[in-house]
C-alpha cells in the first residue's frame, strides 16, 4: 500500500476516522517539513495522531525506518504503541506487518521480512545517544526515516541531537510543561522556513483545548 497523502490513507484504512483541523495540519507538516514540533495539553489526541503518523509513514514507503521514543516505558508501550496496535488491528485492509514487542517489520508478499525496514519503540534515558538508524534516500526522493519524540518536554538534548543526524523527518510532541531542553527552545524560536519558500525546516504547531471538536461541542452546549 503506497498512499503518500496521510489523510487519504486514513480515510482508506479507517473510514470512520475524522481528523480535526489541527490533526490534519500535523500529518501534512510531517509529510512536507523536516521537523514538526507540537505543543498540546492533555486529552487533545497527541498519542492518537502520533500513532497514525507512524503507521502511515511506515506503510507508505519501503525501505523505511520509524523510531518512536519516550522517557517512560509505560507511556511508550501502553499509550502510544497501544494506539498503533489499535490502528493495525482495525484497518479495513490488512497491513503487511509482522509485529513483535515494540518492533514491527514489513512482510513481503512471499512471507519473508524486509530486513532494511523497521518501526520500533525505544525508551531513552538522560544523556543517552540515539544512533544507528540511518537510511539513504531513494530515486523517488521520499524521506525514509522518521523520529517521533513522545512527551518531548522530557527528552534529553543528547537524544535529540544524535537523532537529528539521521532523521529525515522529526515529530516532537508534548505538553507545555516547564522544561529547558530542545522542546522549549524550538517552540520559543518559532517557525524556521526554508530559504526557497517551500515548506519549513521546522514548523511549530500549538493545539489549544478550544481546537478540539469535543471541547467546541461542550462549549456550544
Amino acid at each position: 500500500m503506497r498512499c503518500i497523502d496521510p489523510v487519504k490513507f486514513g480515510a482508506l484504512c479507517w473510514p470512520e476516522m475524522v481528523l480535526y483541523e489541527k490533526q490534519q495540519e500535523i500529518v501534512y507538516s510531517v509529510r512536507d517539513n523536516d521537523e514538526t514540533v507540537v505543543v498540546a495539553g492533555n486529552d487533545l489526541g497527541k498519542d492518537y495522531i502520533s500513532a497514525m503518523v507512524a503507521v502511515w509513514f511506515f506503510t507508505s514507503r519501503r525501505p523505511v525506518r520509524v523510531v518512536t521514543t519516550s522517557v517512560q516505558g509505560g507511556q511508550l508501550e501502553d499509550v502510544l504503541w497501544g494506539e498503533m496496535r489499535r490502528f493495525i488491528d482495525t484497518s479495513r485492509y490488512p497491513l503487511p506487518f509482522k509485529y513483535n514487542h515494540l518492533h514491527i517489520r514489513h512482510a513481503k508478499s512471499d512471507g519473508t521480512l524486509d530486513a532494511r525496514s523497521l518501526l520500533t519503540g525505544k525508551v531513552v534515558n538522560k544523556g543517552e545517544s540515539l544512533l544507528g538508524y540511518h537510511l539513504e534516500t531513494q530515486d523517488d526522493g521520499l524521506p525514509r526515516t522518521l523520529l517521533i519524540f513522545d512527551e518531548a518536554s522530557g527528552i534529553d538534548d543528547t537524544v535529540y541531537n544524535t537523532g537529528a543526524t539521521w532523521a529525515h523527518r522529526i515529530l516532537a510532541i508534548g505538553n507545555p510543561y516547564p522544561c529547558e531542553n530542545f522542546f522549549r527552545r524550538t517552540v520559543k524560536e518559532g517557525d524556521v522556513p526554508r530559504p526557497n519558500g517551500r515548506g519549513f525546516y521546522r514548523k511549530i504547531i500549538r493545539i489549544r483545548a478550544e481546537d478540539s471538536p469535543n471541547v467546541q461541542l461542550g462549549l456550544e452546549e
